[in-house]
């Protein structure tokens, strides 16, 4: 997929520490350039690693800072949980989340109910 330089980058997400669920492709692959343009620190999550890879090469192109990488499949158990802690491992915080998918509504309370240094966008 080709991309295009986003024309005015969103001054809100400049380093904000943002969690992209789905990012390997489609929507969530020009989010991540969007976001990486508007200057957000990116945790990049997905389940094919080698995708995941080639977004984030991209991505840093059109940013100062490299995103980090997750493979994630948000229908198993624990790895929405584990791409969050690396967010927070990487960048001291998670501020914002876009879940291209809707989770089962277990797991949407589980993120909600992070401390509160974590901030979940429905």
């Amino acid at each position: 997929m080709s991309h295009q330089e986003p024309s005015r980058p969103v001054e809100f997400f400049r380093n904000k520490s943002v969690l992209i669920t789905g990012a390997s492709s489609g929507i969530g692959e020009e989010l991540a350039f969007q976001l990486a343009h508007s200057g957000a620190k990116l945790t990049l999550a997905a389940r094919r690693q080698e995708e995941l890879d080639r977004v984030a090469q991209a991505a840093a192109t059109l940013s100062s800072t490299k995103p980090v990488t997750v493979v994630c499949d948000v229908a198993r158990d624990g790895d929405l949980e584990r791409a969050v802690a690396q967010a927070v491992r990487h960048h001291g915080q998670l501020d914002v989340v876009f879940a291209r998918r809707l989770y089962p509504e277990r797991k949407l309370l589980r993120l909600q109910s992070l401390p509160s240094r974590h901030s979940a966008m429905p």
